[in-house]
């Protein structure tokens, strides 16, 4: 049972990345509140969080962060696929 559970672990931590925990309760700065992880995409190298407020749901737009916790975007309406198409994959004209 035990071996499963750390099997468990390493396991998450090999999806999320080893130097992120992104589950219930994250903490985002400047922003209020506790938020948890709704999405995830990798772009450009680089794995990006989608995260929903626990206090107030889909009342609020979501945040983009990325592999760090950095606040991407505040406003995010249209799931992780436009946020990352509006502040990543910015088309070439």
């Amino acid at each position: 049972m035990l071996i499963a559970f750390i099997r468990a672990i390493i396991n998450y931590h090999e999806v999320k990345g080893l130097n992120m925990k992104v589950n219930e309760n994250t903490r985002l700065e400047g922003l209020r509140g506790t938020w948890y992880c709704i999405d995830e995409r990798m772009a450009s190298g680089t794995m990006f969080y989608l995260f929903e407020s626990e206090q107030h749901g889909d009342e609020v737009p979501a945040v983009l962060t990325d592999d760090k916790l950095n606040v991407i975007d505040t406003v995010c309406y249209s799931g992780i696929y436009q946020a990352l198409l509006d502040n990543i994959l910015v088309p070439y004209n």
